[in-house]
């Protein structure tokens, strides 16, 4: 039962930090293409540093997205072989 408990928690965990990397990804896409259409993006900051953070976040979103999505996976099918 106890290892039961554990694939069902990774599961969900999995699928908790893929969609919490599709939301920053979504973000830091929308923000970083604000940034390229009007050169600025919050509060009107232009520096080059914040589109490269916007980037980067995006692109980190994204490993958190498959990272997230294996966990889901992983999880999905020790529950099924536990099962």
């Amino acid at each position: 039962m106890a290892n039961l408990l554990r694939t069902v928690v990774l599961m969900f965990s999995g699928g908790a930090f893929a969609i919490v990397g599709v939301l920053l990804w979504r973000h830091a896409k929308g923000a970083a293409e604000s940034f390229r259409k009007t050169g600025s993006m919050v509060f009107g900051d232009k520096t080059a540093e914040t589109v490269y953070t916007a980037w980067n976040v995006k692109w980190g979103a994204g490993a958190s997205v498959v990272i997230g999505a294996i966990m889901f996976i992983s999880g999905l099918v020790a529950t099924i072989r536990l099962l």
